[in-house]
């Protein structure tokens, strides 16, 4: 049985920027330009970002066909011939790997760009994919799998309160002239009234609920969404 070793070249000038092996070097070329897998952070898929920001993308080249059980050889061949002849090659490996996603980093280096993504926005394909699950499972009672699945960040916690806000609550405030605990929450500039409860925890329980039904299973609680829910 045979596999194929290819290479992706720029369109303009031809110049071989990626070596890799495939079965199926077409299925193999366009999954290289699926938005999903152009997430990782690599040289080959900040290339190729480089490249659709001017409206172009790479082309497939077949560069041989080789034995299955010696493609790991050919491929390290091909990569290490066409640095010789001064290809600016994408690949972060000497090859022979198999599919591979980057470079990867020490625990040291992991804890230092956690640190310094803090406060950052999210990714645009995290925040989708934060929001279709919290559509999904809006108004649905969660298996204890998916609550442990939840982000630890957000569970039990509250975002910043405003400074006047003398409860420690979220959406919780103390109507002095009735006694009472005033739940209310916000949604595009439009403040909706919940209740006066005798505690601030029921007036936090009703804004969790009402939080949940208006943002999903994603938003910031006063209390751990198990219990909530």
């Amino acid at each position: 049985m045979d596999t194929y070793i290819y290479a992706l070249i720029h369109p303009n000038n031809g110049e071989i920027r990626y070596i890799g092996k495939a079965d199926n070097p077409e299925l193999r070329y366009c999954s290289h330009l699926n938005t999903t897998n152009l997430r990782f952070s690599t040289r080959k898929t900040a290339w190729i970002k480089s490249l659709r920001k001017i409206g172009l993308k790479p082309e497939l080249l077949i560069v041989d066909k080789v034995p299955l059980s010696e493609w790991a050889f050919w491929e390290r061949l091909y990569i290490k011939l066409f640095k010789l002849y001064g290809m600016k090659l994408t690949n972060t490996t000497e090859g022979g790997e198999g599919w591979h996603t980057g470079i990867g980093h020490s625990a040291k280096s992991k804890k230092q760009i956690s640190l310094a993504k803090i406060g950052q926005p999210l990714p645009p394909w995290t925040r989708e994919r934060k929001l279709k699950a919290s559509k999904a499972h809006t108004g649905k009672k969660l298996s204890d799998y998916h609550i442990a699945c939840l982000s630890k960040a957000k569970i039990g916690k509250s975002a910043k309160r405003n400074y006047f806000n003398l409860s420690g609550l979220r959406g919780v405030t103390y109507e002095k002239t009735r006694n009472k605990w005033q739940s209310r929450i916000t949604t595009h500039g439009k403040c909706t009234h919940l209740g006066r409860f005798a505690t601030k925890e029921e007036a936090a329980r009703a804004y969790d609920k009402k939080a949940i039904e208006l943002f999903g299973i994603g938003c910031y609680l006063n209390f751990p969404i198990n219990t909530v829910i």
